[in-house]
């Protein structure tokens, strides 16, 4: 079956109509300076093209020295870039049979929210991707490719995972125990990727291999980044492994209850999990005091985009001259607000803490003083005018706490569960890699 697979695939490539360079080449129509734009790995029914390869690594290339990392040897970058393109086709080719797609205010959203996250404006954001070598029609695509994929996360395991409230207490009991609360590890990561169904020689030849890395590096004859981008299967091997900052509840159990015994420089031994070996340097350790929590007390009037024939921004620049006129806030959220949540309480949304809300707004609350009045902003549910009424500090708000432990235990869960259902899409496909052919 799997060679009829392979030469039907080979059959239907060949089949596949050629670019006009490729097809200048192929007639001998052309000087012959144009090669031909060759298959590098198949991906069930799909391919991935040695010209995408080449613009993906250029892409990849310049990012990582924007952010002051060195690329790993050009055959280790193009052997990890080709993971991830091969690992993309294949989300894309899942979503695609699930039916799930993004519409274009949605791209354009989330390209208007890249710009403003890097302190520029659409225009800015075109520069900027070009010095990357993309333009601005392959920014777009690849914006949409990673809503798309992000929905499909969102539906196969996200919203699978669960969190209880014993789990949360149990988790708060245990890092009251520790009395490491509010510590911070600065960690770097290896894995050392096993197949779901790993024989017991495979798992043996996998610590194998985990050791002798462990004892290399301990010797200090190599950089662990460097060694990262070489043999590790994490998505976040080409950055040299670095997770970066990350408290006690952002990383699992397994990790720190090693770094709790590490001091900073130091390397694990092997860690087993379900995806296979871990091995974790401690770079840094900060924290371990007491933390103050910013809460904020605003109320807000919403407009949904959806529901309005004229354009809500407008109308609520109107509103909010009105209320610089001396109309009362409240009355007018009660009067126009669509969140059927605050809108009977004049707009009020009490006192939230930080990331309670969508990035969105709370990055256009956390730029108001008590009293200030927004500029109409949108976020994911509409439009929104917002008015800080106050702020108030809480010392390690219970409240604050249980918010938080319980969102960390939820995306620590996902994290484990997104790694392997992408390790089982893989494994469940057929992909031929022909970086070498």
């Amino acid at each position: 079956m799997r060679l009829f697979r392979t030469l039907l695939l080979g059959a239907l490539c060949a089949l596949m109509p050629l670019s006009p360079a490729a097809a200048r080449a192929a007639s001998g129509n052309d000087s012959g300076t144009q090669p031909l734009d060759r298959i590098v790995a198949v991906v069930n029914n799909g391919v991935v093209l040695n010209s995408e390869l080449n613009a993906e690594i250029r892409r990849v290339r310049a990012r990582l020295q924007r952010h002051g990392q060195s690329p790993p040897s050009p055959d280790v970058l193009r052997k990890r870039v080709l993971d991830q393109l091969v690992l993309q086709k294949l989300q894309l080719q899942q979503a695609s049979k699930r039916g799930i797609t993004v519409d274009d205010d949605t791209v354009n959203r989330a390209l208007h929210n890249m710009a403003r996250d890097r302190g520029t404006d659409l225009d800015g954001l075109r520069r900027q991707f070009a010095s990357e070598g993309m333009n601005f029609d392959q920014l777009r695509s690849d914006v949409r490719d990673q809503l798309i994929m992000s929905r499909l996360r969102q539906r196969e395991v996200a919203s699978q995972v669960q969190v209880s409230s014993q789990e949360v207490d149990d988790f708060l009991a245990k890092l009251k125990r520790s009395k490491q609360q509010n510590v911070e590890y600065h960690v770097k990561h290896i894995l050392l990727e096993l197949p779901s169904d790993a024989t017991t020689d495979q798992i043996e030849q996998a610590h194998q291999r985990a050791q002798k890395i462990v004892h290399r590096l301990r010797q200090g004859n190599q950089d662990f980044s460097s060694v990262a981008q070489r043999v590790s299967d994490a998505q976040d091997a080409l950055s040299g492994g670095d997770l970066g900052w990350r408290g006690r509840a952002q990383l699992p159990s397994l990790f720190t209850d090693a770094l709790d015994k590490l001091q900073p420089g130091h390397i694990s031994d092997p860690l087993r999990s379900p995806n296979g070996f871990h091995i974790i340097k401690l770079v840094d350790r900060r924290g371990g005091e007491k933390q103050t929590v910013t809460e904020t007390h605003a109320r807000h009037i919403l407009i949904r985009a959806s529901n309005q024939q004229t354009d809500p921004r407008k109308e609520l620049a109107k509103l909010r001259k009105r209320i610089e006129s001396g109309a009362s806030f409240a009355k007018l959220a009660r009067a126009y607000s669509e969140d059927p949540g605050s809108a009977s309480q004049g707009g009020d949304l009490g006192w939230f803490g930080p990331d309670e809300m969508t990035p969105a707004f709370q990055q256009a609350v956390d730029d108001l003083k008590p009293g200030q009045i927004s500029q109409p902003f949108r976020t994911p549910y509409g439009w929104h005018l917002v008015q800080v009424l106050g702020r108030r500090q809480r010392s390690d708000a219970q409240e604050y706490r249980r918010s938080q432990a319980r969102r960390e235990l939820y995306q620590r869960r996902v994290q484990q569960k997104t790694q392997r259902w992408l390790r089982q899409l893989r494994e469940e496909a057929y992909v031929d890699v022909r970086l070498h052919g």
